[in-house]
């Protein structure tokens, strides 16, 4: 697969059974993979957005009642996303955006997404790009302000 991943690791974390997740070594070296271990510097978001072809957000439980700014910028830009089915990240994409689901805490899901959305990349950004106006009409301030005073 033609495929180059980086995402952010800002530090270890405990996972849901209190053990310590920890960055492996292997991962960080691969040639296709970029670790990105800092914040972003001014402008460095936005970059590392128009360098994205897909978006891919395994959120975990916490997310069935939250959002997440960054599923609605990849919708926005009208970029396919992988996200954890029975979350709020999930139910915007179904109605606003393109992707394939996971499911939560399976990485063998999450792979099989993976690797579907790469199978079908051309047809689902396609439909990403052409769902991309709802979103951003959607996820505008008018809209929230049109909603607030309705």
């Amino acid at each position: 697969m033609p495929a180059r991943f980086a995402f952010q690791w800002l530090g270890d974390f405990w996972d849901l059974q209190g053990k310590l997740v920890k960055l492996d070594p292997w991962l960080k070296a691969h040639p296709k993979v970029e670790v990105i271990e800092r914040y972003f510097e001014e402008g460095g978001y936005a970059r590392q957005l128009a360098a994205t072809d897909v978006m891919v957000l395994p959120y975990r439980a916490a997310y069935r009642l939250r959002v997440s700014r960054v599923v609605i910028e990849a919708m926005n830009l009208g970029m396919p996303v992988v996200a954890t089915r029975g979350t709020t990240l999930w139910s915007q994409l179904s109605e606003f955006g393109v992707g394939q689901g996971c499911n939560d805490g399976s990485a063998d899901s999450l792979a099989t997404a993976i690797c579907g959305v790469a199978k079908e990349f051309t047809r689902l950004a396609a439909e990403a790009r052409g769902k991309a106006d709802q979103s951003q009409e959607h996820f505008s301030v008018k809209y929230f302000r049109e909603t607030l005073v309705s």
